[in-house]
């Protein structure tokens, strides 16, 4: 019976005359809707092309993300003479800290009172180390590489790079290594974690280049299976399973970062460059001893105390440090991530100084160099580069400088604070002696006391327009 009961209601008859809706017999014919486009020349094509291109781009791409950071984290210069304020401040009354800070704090504050030649030395420290690969050795192969032009001898200088790399890093990669196995563990339930730390307490640290192939055998054949099997078991697929993805990186680096990797990698380069760019036997002995000269180099690597003071600030946990607040921690590390960006088309070089009694802070942004395919000239003939300055000295004011230079010939737009306007004469002929000192012809200087153009600005404008160029460069 209960089959027989009506469920939906009955179709009403047509009543009081009205009108049903008729199917329609014929479809409409769409093809005779008219396409409007819009008449647009070839410019204005690609242009629209572009335009759609970036649409489609901006919303996730790493270049959105970069310009977005950059925009909302707060300039170096904000941040780190704040750091050193308070460092000073620690410094200065033990009763401020335990013993270690401010052991570190004070190691921090000498740092920065500097004559010219510590200023100068700092500076150059900076430049040279702004990469690892800044020897005699790349220098010598980066010209060979744009000379030849040739993608087989790429491959082999880019794996040559990469053990190179991952040798001299092998102790930040240890590390590294052992931060993400503690997180995992943090993270995962009993006995994993109990068992996870067991496996852990196997790696050796000490010593690792002489350890390697029993720490990646350790990592690839009881660490990793254990934590697949602990993924298969409770089917973790949160954080775990993103901090495993970050092990399996560094693992990755770890595997060719043995010293044997190393030389392997560097005699098929110069096998190559024998055999197949028949590269003369002097040529092929500079390179031999311009690789034991980079070994040794990084071996016995250059110190620099302020920026060893600095870091060992940075290291501690911004979450436990009470004594400096952690938003001044994370915007200094920030701002200094940031400028290591491949979208940064500029050199950004810092120094906070005390000099004279008076505490300046200064930054000097250097326009990358652009390489053309075309040409293995490092700066096109006829195209300047441009250096931004800016310092800022307490009691006196904030200066900025543009200064464009081709060559020996240079020009210079410098604004100063409005304090002074008396000695503007004076600046101009001291400003033309130090660059004539240095052997560059002056050819412009123009002082002003109007405020200048903010250096954000600048660099988002320059970025802005290098948007689809990033510095790959060794």
């Amino acid at each position: 019976m209960s089959d027989n009961l009506r469920v939906t209601s009955p179709i009403p008859k047509n009543e009081n005359n009205i009108k049903q809706i008729r199917p329609l017999t014929q479809t409409p014919n769409l093809n005779t809707v008219e396409q409007i486009k819009p008449n647009l020349k070839q410019g204005q094509e690609a242009e629209a092309n572009k335009n759609a291109f970036d649409f489609l781009l901006s919303k996730d791409s790493v270049f959105a993300k970069f310009m977005e950071q950059l925009k909302t984290t707060p300039e170096l210069s904000q941040s780190l003479p704040q750091l050193m304020q308070i460092a000073k401040l620690l410094a200065q009354n033990p009763k401020t800290a335990n013993k270690v800070e401010q052991l570190l704090y004070q190691n921090l504050y000498k740092s920065i009172n500097m004559n010219k030649n510590d200023i100068l030395n700092n500076l150059v420290f900076q430049q040279k180390n702004q990469t690892k690969f800044n020897s005699l050795l790349f220098q010598s192969l980066r010209e060979l590489a744009n000379q030849t032009q040739d993608n087989n001898l790429n491959l082999r200088l880019a794996k040559f790079l990469k053990a190179y790399d991952g040798y001299f890093s092998l102790p930040n990669t240890m590390q590294a290594i052992k931060y993400d196995l503690a997180q995992i563990r943090s993270q995962i339930i009993p006995p994993y974690s109990t068992n996870l730390h067991e496996l852990e307490n196997k790696l050796i640290t000490t010593k690792p280049s002489n350890n390697v192939d029993l720490n990646i055998t350790l990592l690839t054949e009881e660490i990793l299976p254990f934590l697949k099997k602990y993924v298969g078991q409770t089917n973790d697929m949160g954080k775990t399973r993103n901090q495993i993805a970050l092990l399996m990186h560094h693992i990755a680096r770890l595997d060719i970062s043995s010293k044997e990797n190393l030389i392997e990698k560097f005699e098929s380069l110069l096998n190559y460059c024998n055999y197949n760019m028949n590269l003369g036997n002097e040529s092929l002995l500079a390179l031999k001893n311009m690789f034991g000269d980079a070994i040794n180099k990084q071996t016995h690597a250059e110190q620099n105390h302020f920026f060893e003071a600095l870091i060992n600030i940075l290291a501690q946990d911004p979450n436990n440090s009470t004594k400096i607040p952690s938003a001044i921690i994370t915007d200094t590390l920030n701002s200094l991530l940031l400028d290591n960006s491949v979208h940064m088309p500029y050199t950004h070089l810092f120094l906070p100084i005390i000099f004279g009694d008076r505490f300046m802070f200064s930054e000097i942004w250097l326009e990358k160099q652009d390489f053309d395919d075309d040409s293995s000239s490092a700066n096109p003939a006829g195209k300047p580069r441009h250096i931004l300055l800016e310092f800022n000295i307490e009691n006196l004011g904030s200066f900025e400088a543009s200064i464009e230079f081709l060559d020996k010939d240079i020009s210079i737009d410098l604004n100063y604070p409005e304090t002074l306007k008396t000695k503007q004469n004076e600046i101009s002929k001291t400003i033309a002696e130090i660059f004539s000192q240095n052997g560059f012809n002056t050819e412009k200087i123009v002082l002003s006391t109007e405020t200048a153009i903010p250096v954000k600005q600048r660099l988002l404008h320059k970025i802005q327009e290098r948007k689809y160029a990033i510095d790959v460069t060794i």
